[in-house]
Formats: structure tokens, sequence, C-alpha cells
């Protein structure tokens, strides 16, 4: 079934997507710069955040606001239009580089985040973790980040400009070689680490679930410390659910580029309905990066709480420093 239109019909169509996708995203963008800022000061400053947990999510936070920064540069100038070759080519190479690589650590830092939930709360007393926990998730960072440049860097040469377009961002001819490198990488950072969140996770769950406190009896104490492990899990599954969920058209339509050796130009030329949805997965896993802190303040109680702690320190600190203190919201008798 061919869902093409005319040729003329789609010039028009791919640019004004192009144009107007690039100057919505500026605003967006900054609005998620300025947030992912917001976090990594937050994660800096307060000692509530010197936690394992929070220790992980600051390397995706920091991965997350060079991947804006990225990407804010990029949308400016597709939306300039026309570029020359050599700037059209470094825009979308270091676009989808660090696109994918920030979604490569954040993806890899949630996995990692499930399995030191799994044996704090299910195996809590492994010596050798307990020993070696601070060595290891550093070791496992350093490791992640590695891992993630590596799997990314062969798209900075499988990432091609079309002629005619530079502002259009184009695989390269698709070679058995290239097609066992999409299948790889959307195994490596999608497949694997969703099943391995979601068995830790179940597992976790299952445990709590079924946990009985020693002697049989649930004390005040030990009630409290179950629900806000409960809470932390329900938390992080949140988290782990959006990611998968926002992600997946991507990894899906690069599987199906890989198996049947369609360019992403030809794909256009074919069929605009499916180009649409390749352009638009894209976009959504693009995003991840700026929903990521919204996602944080959705469903994590304490990050909330402690930023209007710290909104309403500073604004202290602020009136104070001021020759006129700042009117206060409480009416005086």
């Amino acid at each position: 079934m061919d869902f093409s239109f005319p040729n003329d019909t789609n010039d028009f169509l791919y640019s004004s997507i192009n144009f107007y996708a690039a100057i919505a995203a500026i605003p967006l963008s900054v609005c998620g710069l300025s947030t992912n800022i917001f976090l990594l000061i937050l994660f800096v400053t307060d000692q509530f955040f010197r936690k394992t947990t929070y220790h992980i999510m600051l390397m995706s936070v920091i991965s997350d606001i060079i991947s804006t920064i990225t990407s804010i540069s990029a949308y400016i100038q597709i939306a300039k239009g026309h570029l020359d070759d050599n700037m059209g080519l470094f825009m979308c190479q270091s676009l989808v580089f660090t696109t994918m690589t920030s979604y490569s650590i954040s993806m890899m830092n949630l996995c990692l985040i499930s399995i030191d939930r799994y044996i704090s709360i299910v195996r809590p007393l492994w010596p050798f973790y307990r020993i070696y926990k601070k060595r290891l998730l550093m070791a496992s960072e350093v490791i992640i980040v590695l891992i993630s440049i590596l799997i990314n860097f062969p798209t900075l040469a499988l990432i091609r400009i079309h002629k005619t377009e530079t502002i259009m961002c184009e695989f390269a001819k698709i070679t058995p070689l290239s097609s066992f490198y999409y299948i790889a990488f959307a195994v490596i950072l999608y497949i694997i680490p969703s099943l391995v969140i979601g068995a830790n996770y179940w597992r976790i769950v299952t445990y709590l679930k079924n946990y009985v406190p020693p002697g049989h009896t649930l004390r005040q104490q030990d009630a409290e410390r179950q629900n806000k492990r409960k809470k932390i899990i329900k938390m992080l599954i949140s988290i782990t659910l959006c990611y998968i969920l926002f992600t997946w058209p991507y990894f899906v339509t690069l599987l199906g580029i890989a198996i049947t050796k369609v360019t992403f130009f030809k794909l256009r030329l074919d069929s605009t309905v499916y180009y649409l949805l390749f352009f638009f997965s894209f976009c959504i896993t693009n995003s991840i990066t700026l929903l990521n802190p919204f996602i944080y303040f959705k469903f994590d109680n304490n990050i909330r709480e402690r930023s209007m702690i710290f909104l309403k320190f500073n604004r202290f600190i602020f009136c104070k420093a001021r020759t006129y203190p700042c009117r206060s919201n409480k009416l005086h008798n």
C-alpha cells in the first residue's frame, strides 16, 4: 500500500515539520535545561541527597544537561534552514551521538539502581557488597559512561546528511555489518536493560510482599521502614516505565530499518506515514532528556519536598540581603 504524497507536497511538508519542530523544541529545551541545572544544584548542595540512588541520578542529570545544550544548538541551526555540508554533518553527528549517549547513561543507571535496590533489600547481609559498595558503584559509573560512549561512537561514522537537504540526518547505506550494529544497539540499550530492571523489581516486590520480620511481629518501626521502601520502589518503577514507554517506538523502528535495510531517505520516498512515525519516535526519544527532571518531580516526593525547602531558604537569604525585607504571605494582626 502506498502512503506517499506528491513530491512537491512532500518537500513543503517535510520543510514545515523540520522548521516548526525546531522552533517548538527551543523553548522546551531551555525549560528542560533550566530544570536540570536546578536539580544539579539541589543534588550537589543538599546533604539529604548524599545517597546511592541520588548519586546515580546525579550522573544522569549531568549527561542530560550536556545533551540538552547540544540539542538547543542543533535546533537553532535547523530553524535557520539550509546549512553547508560540513556544518550539517557536524550538527547531525553531534545531535544523534549526544542524545543517544545520554539516553544510554540514563538507562544503564536505572539498571544499576535496580541492582543496588535488589541487593540492599533482598540480600542486605551480603558481606562483599557491604564492604565494597562505594567502590563498586564508582567503578560501575565509569564503566557505564565508557560503554555508552563506545556503543554510540560508530554512529559518528554511520550518520550522514542528504546532498540536497543538509539539515536532514540520514543513515549511511545499510550493509550487513551496520544492520547487525543497529540490532545489537537496540538489544544492548533497550531490551536487556528493560528485562534486567523488570526482573529485579519483580523480585523486590515479591520479597516485600512475603517478608515477615523476625519474631513474626510487625512492629511500628518495621512497618515504617517497609512503607518507605515500597514508596522508593514505586517511584523507581514509575521512572523506569516512563523511559521504556517513551522510547520503545524508536527502537522498534530502528530494528525495522535494520531488518529491511531501508534508509531514512528511502523510507521518506516510499511512505510519508512511516517516515513521520520514525521522525516523531526519534523526537520523543530525544525529549526524554527534557522530561527527566519533571518525571523526577512527579514521582519522587523527596525531590519535591527538598526543592520547596531549598527555594524557601534561598528566598529567605535573598530577602535578608535586600535593604527592604520581602513581604510575608501571612497577614499580621
